[in-house]
């Protein structure tokens, strides 16, 4: 994650200005911070998917404070915690090295 994500980069990205940017986020009920969230909360689901990164080093490569507020927080948006997440979609990488196993 870039650490320097903020309303200007995101700004300049989507080429439009902070102000309309702001609006956008003011008619959806939404804050920029809340957006960011939810970006890097997806990015760490996509991550318990692809990777055999452990919760802990997840969390850290998307800037939460700790594992604990990742886990909490993806529990509110996805309703079970990274473990269970790994269990119904494992690292494509631990099935490839099942099936070598069998």
């Amino acid at each position: 994650m870039d650490e320097e994500i903020n309303i200007q980069t995101i700004a300049i990205a989507l080429l439009t200005s902070e102000r309309t940017l702001y609006r956008i986020f003011k008619d959806k009920n939404l804050t920029v911070n809340s957006a960011i969230q939810t970006i890097r909360i997806y990015k760490g689901r996509e991550m318990l998917r692809t990777t055999d990164l452990s919760v802990d080093m997840v969390a850290f490569n998307l800037q939460f404070s700790t594992a604990k507020y990742f886990i909490k927080t993806y529990v509110r948006y996805f309703g079970h915690t990274p473990a269970i997440e790994r269990k119904l979609h494992p690292p494509l990488s631990k099935i490839e090295n099942k099936e070598d196993d069998d």
